[in-house]
């Protein structure tokens, strides 16, 4: 999966653990792009619930890279809460993107 942000820049959404050893243990991570290219990484080893918040929290990184990791946070757990409860986020459809 890719996208872009306000700036042009290009992400690149890997579906892979990141590295512990550099990060420390994080459901996801936000590579700040380089030469206009940037990646995010989710473990996929997680509740549907858990990756959408992820994705959303890792992607509000790339367009609102100004704002703190606490409204980033709050950003994404109400987005990711009400996206799931109300729009049928856990019929499993999910594994497919995934994989």
């Amino acid at each position: 999966m890719k996208f872009k942000d306000i700036n042009k820049n290009e992400y690149t959404i890997q579906f892979k653990r990141p590295d512990a050893r550099k990060h420390g243990w994080c459901s996801g991570f936000y590579y700040f792009p380089e030469n206009g290219k940037g990646k995010i990484q989710i473990d996929p080893d997680m509740s549907h619930q858990l990756i959408l918040n992820t994705l959303i929290h890792e992607v509000a990184h790339a367009y609102f890279d100004d704002a703190t990791e606490t409204d980033t946070t709050k950003f994404a757990n109400c987005l990711s809460r009400l996206l799931y409860t109300n729009l049928q986020f856990r019929s499993g459809n999910l594994n497919q993107i995934i994989a």
